[in-house]
């Protein structure tokens, strides 16, 4: 018997390291507890690659927005990447949480939501969102792996993900791992991406159908519930008229103000003209972004449109 526990004690041991070690690291600050990696450098590696974005971005950001909710909250992509959230609180006097996430989409956007509804009482939710993000050909998960680690410490422990962001916080502390940057060719293939995800462009009903059910949950708690599209280049916007999309594009827009304040910033405008404007055809600069935000929060709004929908006039 003894030999038996011992032998046991060995085939646990790796483990019980492994699972040490990530509990040392804690990758996402789920232990708020200290950690060899500084803060901001394990927060930094979320973006390390554009692979783990999407589940290290949202980890983070669970476990971040769980510890300390926020009545006002921002829901989106990675176009709120640079995103200032203390330019609008400085304008409305409130915090505000940055819930976008690199390769979010509708889906993960409403899952957002219904996590924060679960954790406080909102007072505001934006939901930074975009033509392209209702097409049934991007209802692809992104939400469960992180949910589904952050949801126990033993989850967390022996989830293979966060045990590879503990390693690659290790590595870029103790190492020489480098982020990677944006590609040279970063416009070229952005537009190559948009071109396939047009081109596969078809309306989801269940995406409105959820956005419906968001709606009500809204209205029945008192939550203000705004949608914003911010600007995209021309360049995707000739490439939705040769697809033939002009009105697939209206009845989303239509959608959009049928459910929630609407504010249409996505052009074609006078700030969708200037590539040096966009890091891509589909991200702004933080300058440009600044601009749209005071247009917004400050008014007066330029460079778009804002309608109310029906039933909160």
């Amino acid at each position: 018997m003894k030999r038996l526990f011992r032998w046991l004690l060995l085939l646990a041991m790796p483990f019980a390291l492994l699972m040490g070690g990530v509990a040392w690291i804690d990758p996402f600050n789920y232990f708020d507890a200290g950690s060899p990696v500084p803060r901001e450098q394990r927060l930094a590696n979320c973006r390390h690659s554009g692979a783990v974005m999407p589940y290290y971005t949202l980890a983070w950001k669970m476990v971040d927005y769980r510890r300390e909710p926020v009545a006002d909250i921002i829901i989106g992509d990675s176009r709120l990447t640079r995103f200032d959230a203390g330019l609008v609180s400085s304008i409305t006097g409130r915090a505000l949480y940055n819930f976008g996430v690199p390769g979010g989409n509708t889906p993960s956007m409403l899952k957002t939501f219904w996590y924060a509804d679960s954790l406080t009482r909102l007072r505001t939710v934006y939901l930074q969102t975009g033509f392209r993000n209702w097409s049934a050909a991007q209802d692809y998960d992104i939400w469960e792996g992180p949910s589904w680690a952050t949801g126990s410490a033993v989850q967390y422990l022996t989830d293979r993900d966060v045990l590879g962001k503990a390693f690659l916080d290790a590595r870029s502390h103790w190492g020489s791992v480098q982020a990677e940057g944006l590609a040279a060719d970063q416009w070229e293939k952005v537009i190559a991406n948009e071109r396939g995800v047009l081109e596969q462009y078809k309306p989801s009903q269940r995406f409105i159908d959820e956005l419906k059910r968001v709606a009500a949950r809204c209205k029945e708690r008192d939550i203000e519930l705004v949608i914003i599209d911010l600007p995209v280049h021309d360049e995707v916007h000739g490439m939705e008229e040769a697809f033939g999309l002009r009105a697939a594009m209206e009845a989303y827009k239509e959608q959009m103000r049928s459910v929630a304040t609407y504010y249409d910033c996505s052009g074609p405008s006078a700030i969708t003209i200037d590539r040096a404007e966009y890091i891509d055809a589909l991200h702004t600069s933080k300058d440009l972004l600044d601009g749209v935000i005071r247009q917004i929060w400050q008014g007066l709004l330029v460079n778009g449109t804002m309608s109310v929908a029906p039933e909160t006039r």
